[in-house]
């Protein structure tokens, strides 16, 4: 074998090996950061509620809970997950889940803050089941809340003030306080339904 077919060989050998190790980086799976209080999705947090006081993620532990952030102004997206939600408590009441059931608790953080008193709050929730608690953020805390928990919103101008964009999923949380997925309006009802069972039965 001549130097320059050994040349060419080596030269091969080295792309093939550097699309390998491309690949692999590639296709391996993103590493988990959605641990709690260390990662992407959750951490500490302490949010005034409509309802008095404040209520403290630390005082969650032991128990799981969702987190929807929406706005009371919210014309279809809001008003449509907190039926589902309450829609979907009122079915776990009733079935074998029901002990376990009465632990689950979602956290409505409006993310319009300078609209969304705690009044205004308190009586646009009294309407959906009473395990859904509103929690005022101030103005000035929305921005890093809203990252801490990878969710967008966004103020958008209309002929009347403005509207809110915003996510639309709920995150749910163990009762170690670790994210364990979402469950979303467009999903189906059983879908929600054994989502939320599996948090329970954790």
């Amino acid at each position: 074998m001549t130097a320059l077919k050994l040349i060419r060989y080596g030269a091969w050998s080295a792309i093939a090996a550097l699309g390998v190790v491309i690949a692999v980086v590639l296709l391996s799976p993103a590493p988990r950061t959605d641990q709690a209080g260390g990662g992407r999705i959750g951490g500490p947090f302490k949010i005034a509620s409509a309802k008095g006081g404040e209520i403290d993620s630390a005082s969650l532990r032991g128990k799981p809970y969702g987190i929807f952030f929406g706005f009371t102004q919210c014309p279809d997206i809001c008003p449509g997950t907190l039926m589902d939600l309450t829609a979907l408590m009122d079915d776990l009441d009733k079935g074998p889940m029901a002990a376990k059931a009465k632990d689950f608790r979602v956290l409505f953080i409006t993310v319009d803050p300078e609209r969304d008193t705690a009044e205004i709050l308190a009586n646009y929730l009294s309407a959906f089941d009473g395990r859904i608690d509103g929690l005022v953020p101030t103005v000035e805390a929305l921005p890093a809340l809203a990252k801490q928990f990878a969710a967008y919103y966004q103020k958008v101008p209309t002929s009347s003030g403005y509207t809110m964009n915003h996510t639309s999923a709920v995150y749910l949380f163990n009762r170690e306080g670790v994210f364990a997925g979402t469950i979303d309006i467009q999903e189906s009802r059983s879908s929600q339904k054994a989502k939320l069972e599996r948090l329970l039965g954790r």
